[in-house]
C-alpha cells in the first residue's frame, strides 16, 4: 500500500484515540538494542509530543512501534508523529555515528500506519 493510500481519509479530531504503528526502514531490527528503544520511548514523552497528545500506551519491537494515543483538540495527528519519529531518529542516528542524510539507507526512517475509531465518544460521555 503507498503512503498516499495511506493517508487517504486521514482527520485529526482531538480527544479522538489512535493506535500508530511505525515501522523501520527496510526493518531493520534497530530496537533490539536496549538504548534506540529507550530513545523511542523518550520521544513519546517528549514535551512536543505530550503538549498535543497523551500517550496511553505503546510497545516497541525490535523493528516496530505500536503507539496508541489520544490526540489534544487543535493539534494534528500528522505532527505529533512526525516529532516523535524525527527526535527518535536523529537520537538513533547520532547513537550510530550515521549523518542523517534524508534519504540515506542507513539512516533510522519510520514509515506510519494510523488506524482510526478507537472510540466510541457516546460510551464516555
Amino acid at each position: 500500500m503507498s503512503y498516499s493510500e495511506l493517508r487517504r481519509g486521514r482527520a485529526s479530531i482531538g480527544w479522538q484515540i489512535y493506535l500508530v504503528t511505525t515501522v523501520t526502514r527496510e526493518r531493520a531490527r534497530l530496537f533490539t538494542n536496549l538504548y534506540f528503544g529507550r530513545f523511542v520511548v523518550r520521544a513519546l514523552h517528549s514535551q512536543t509530543a505530550h503538549a498535543c497528545a497523551q500517550t496511553l500506551a505503546y510497545v516497541v519491537m525490535p523493528d516496530h512501534l505500536h503507539w496508541l494515543l489520544q490526540l489534544h483538540p487543535g493539534c494534528k495527528l500528522s505532527a505529533v508523529v512526525q516529532s516523535a519519529k524525527g527526535r527518535s531518529a536523529i537520537e538513533i542516528n547520532r547513537a550510530r555515528a550515521i549523518a542523517s542524510r534524508c534519504g540515506s539507507p542507513t539512516s533510522m526512517t519510520m514509515r506510519s500506519v494510523v488506524t482510526y475509531g478507537l472510540t466510541n465518544r457516546s460510551l464516555n460521555e
